[in-house]
């Protein structure tokens, strides 16, 4: 689906202080999306194309866009062929509302929502603080899109056990400071928690990979890692202050392409490297890493 093109004036509200890295990205990022070709909708129907990316099978089609309150929405049905496989439910593009408190509705006519789209709190692509202090996801959640509540100021979020995948830079430049990766998340894209204040961090067993940079710039001194997670992508968690590092065995770090590329700082990833990839808890005493071979897993 074509994106409006909307304001790109921020108003009196654009968020200082924000690292040009990031609002680079999100620039490209909006431009890319912005001019995607158009799929030629037969009657009113349109195709819609979440990001990040829909599961490898199955077509998403809406009905066109509405106002339910403050929110932009549509009623989604997913398509396998000439099947369908879910139908009904509801997409919510954007919120337009200026209240500091969101509380999304679990379901909206009857049916079910089950997704909140790219740029949920910039709808007009200005990149501007919206002042959302606090959001509440429905249990229905299945997919948080692209930026959807970035640049603005939550402190906390509680993410369902239905959610399966949580967007680019979903939840950056927030102000969050303990966060819970629930174990039914199975895709998280490119700094979804990066440029927060996050200094407690629970990610529970299911997700196989951390993305480049998803908790970049953060506060965290310690983090352990489900044994599910076999790769952690480039800078996923520069930027912290890391003293404590749990971490399951022959996990693959940074990128392959670009070994200098690393997923912790302080150069773990090395010495992870040359203690064979052995499970166990790794600890920083401001020179070098050490492993414990008496703690759990160090055997």
């Amino acid at each position: 689906m074509r994106l409006k093109k909307g304001s790109r004036a921020a108003g009196s509200r654009l968020l200082s202080g924000v690292p040009c890295a990031l609002l680079a990205t999100l620039a490209m990022a909006l431009l890319a999306a912005c001019e995607q070709p158009t799929q030629g909708p037969p009657s009113n129907i349109i195709t819609v194309h979440p990001q990040p990316p829909r599961p490898p099978t199955g077509e998403w089609t809406a009905t066109p866009e509405r106002d339910y309150g403050d929110f932009r929405i549509a009623q989604v049905t997913r398509m396998h062929g000439a099947e369908v496989v879910s139908k009904g439910h509801i997409y919510i593009f954007a919120y337009r509302g200026d209240g500091a408190h969101v509380e999304i509705p679990p379901y909206i006519d009857g049916f079910p929502v089950v997704a909140v789209g790219q740029f949920f709190t910039n709808h007009t692509y200005g990149l501007r603080d919206s002042g959302i202090e606090r959001v509440t996801l429905p249990h229905n959640l299945w997919m948080v899109g692209a930026v959807a509540f970035a640049l603005n100021r939550l402190t906390e979020i509680c993410i369902p056990e239905t959610v399966e995948i949580i967007g680019f830079y979903a939840f950056a430049s927030n102000q969050l400071r303990e966060v819970v990766i629930p174990g039914g998340v199975r895709t998280m894209i490119i700094g979804a928690f990066a440029y927060n204040h996050i200094y407690r961090l629970d990610i529970r067993d299911g997700i196989g990979f951390i993305p480049a940079r998803a908790f970049y710039g953060n506060k965290l001194e310690r983090v352990a890692l489900p044994d599910s997670i076999r790769e952690i992508h480039t800078d996923a968690f520069a930027g912290n202050p890391l003293a404590e590092i749990t971490i399951g065995e022959g996990v693959e770090l940074g990128s392959i392409r670009e070994p200098d590329s690393p997923a912790f700082p302080s150069g773990f990833d090395d010495f992870y490297r040359e203690n064979g990839k052995r499970a166990g808890t790794y600890t920083f005493n401001g020179e070098t890493w050490v492993f414990d071979e008496r703690l759990p897993g160090g055997s």
